[in-house]
């Protein structure tokens, strides 16, 4: 009997650190591009102020979903 080699796990690791890296250089991206606008200092703060509050809720609401996703799964473990 062969055992499965775990080669898909080097490979996820691999995506993963790609994804990571994408997010964060496109963060960064934003970040320079937004701070290089031509605004007052006070228009700035009021949107990076909504764009976080946004973000916040955003983070909320995939949380949540998420949750009850995964204690729908388990529920539906636990009935099996």
């Amino acid at each position: 009997m062969a055992f499965p080699r775990h080669k898909p796990k080097h490979k996820d690791k691999i995506m993963a650190r790609f994804i990571l890296g994408f997010v964060i250089g496109a963060a960064a991206s934003a970040a320079v591009v937004y701070f290089n606008a031509p605004r007052s200092g006070n228009a700035q703060r009021q949107e990076l102020k909504s764009l976080w509050d946004g973000a916040k809720d955003a983070a909320r609401e995939a949380t949540g979903s998420t949750n009850e996703q995964l204690w729908e799964s388990y529920r539906t473990r636990v009935r099996q």
